[in-house]
């Protein structure tokens, strides 16, 4: 019994109570499982990545117009009335891009940027006041989100949850 005691108190100096308390300490919310399914995993800290992507992505969207891809986006966003669903619809689109292998290329967010800025909607303008104004926004991380959306817009298009009504008669 005094040797079991002895070996106690000397594991709980080693550990100390910093250790013990880690133990029954629940992790931080960034590394809380939101979900996961056989093939990946969603924390709160993609959760939060992914509000912020559409937010961003918000900001943009008048550059989308009344294209597909500006119906898929409204779509999206308006998954619900406040929109709560949104952030955990487009992280589960853009997994099924990432495992489908669809990828945004520097070549077709150049012709995106390109599109937006033909129907009006200033790509330099808004990556200078993002990058001024909103918390110094990179326009490295602007392009990824835009590609980040371009893999979830193709995921949309690839599943036929959108379509745009034709033009021809």
């Amino acid at each position: 019994l005094i040797f079991i005691i002895m070996v106690l108190l000397m594991v709980s100096f080693l550990i100390g109570f910093q250790g013990i308390s880690m133990l029954f300490k629940p992790k931080p919310q960034g590394e809380r499982l939101v979900g996961e399914s056989p093939d990946f995993t969603i924390d709160y800290n993609q959760l939060n990545n992914a509000k912020s992507d559409l937010n961003l992505l918000q900001t943009m969207s008048r550059g989308f117009g009344f294209t597909e891809q500006g119906m898929a986006f409204n779509l999206l966003t308006s998954s619900n009335e406040k929109g709560a669903d949104a952030p955990l619809v487009y992280l589960l689109l853009l997994e099924q891009a990432k495992q489908q292998g669809i990828g945004g290329t520097d070549r077709e967010i150049d012709k995106a940027i390109h599109d937006m800025n033909r129907v009006g909607f200033s790509w330099e303008q808004l990556a200078t006041y993002l990058r001024e104004g909103k918390g110094q926004v990179t326009e490295r991380r602007l392009r990824g989100i835009l590609g980040r959306w371009l893999m979830v817009f193709k995921s949309y298009k690839d599943a036929n949850i959108v379509s745009a009504p034709s033009n021809e008669q």
